[in-house]
C-alpha cells in the first residue's frame, strides 16, 4: 500500500542505512538495483525517499539482507580454505623436516666408532632442533588465529 506523498520525505543515505540497520554500501547497492527509491539531488548528493515511520519505499530488506550475508560467508569461506591450504603447506613441510631427522640412522645401528657417532649425535640434535623450532614457529602463528 503506498503512502500519499505527504508522509514521505527525503532523506540522505547515512540516515535511511541506520533506519534500516543496513551499511552504506548496501543501501547504494539497493539503489543501484533499484529496490529502494532515491534520486541525487542538486547538491550530488542521493536521497532515499521514506515514510514518516522510517520505512524505505521499496526496500526488500530481507532478501537483500539474506543476499548480503550469503555473500559474507562466502568470502570468509574462501578465505579460511586458502589458511588451511597454507597450513597444510607448513604441516608438509614439517613432515619432511621429521623424515628426513628419522632417516638419520643412530651410531650404535651403523657400527660407527665413538668420536663419529658423537658427531652424528651432534648433527641429529641440530636437525631435530631445526625441526622443533619449525614445529614451535607453526604453533606460535597459528595459536593466535
Amino acid at each position: 500500500m503506498e503512502t500519499p506523498d505527504t508522509d514521505r520525505k527525503a532523506t540522505d543515505i547515512s540516515t535511511a542505512a541506520r533506519m534500516m540497520n543496513v551499511s552504506v554500501e548496501t543501501l547504494r547497492k539497493r539503489l543501484q538495483r533499484g529496490r529502494v527509491e532515491g534520486f541525487k539531488a542538486e547538491d550530488g548528493t542521493w536521497r532515499v525517499v521514506v515514510d514518516m515511520s522510517g520505512t524505505v519505499s521499496g526496500a526488500e530488506a530481507d532478501s537483500d539482507a539474506v543476499l548480503d550475508a550469503v555473500h559474507e560467508i562466502d568470502r570468509r569461506i574462501a578465505e579460511m580454505e586458502t589458511r588451511i591450504a597454507d597450513m597444510g603447506d607448513q604441516i608438509d613441510a614439517i613432515r619432511s623436516m621429521l623424515a628426513q631427522v628419522m632417516g638419520v640412522s643412530s651410531p650404535q645401528s651403523s657400527g660407527e666408532h665413538v668420536d663419529s657417532g658423537d658427531r652424528a649425535e651432534d648433527s641429529r640434535d641440530a636437525q631435530l632442533r631445526s625441526v622443533l623450532m619449525g614445529v614451535l614457529q607453526f604453533l606460535q602463528r597459528h595459536r593466535t588465529q
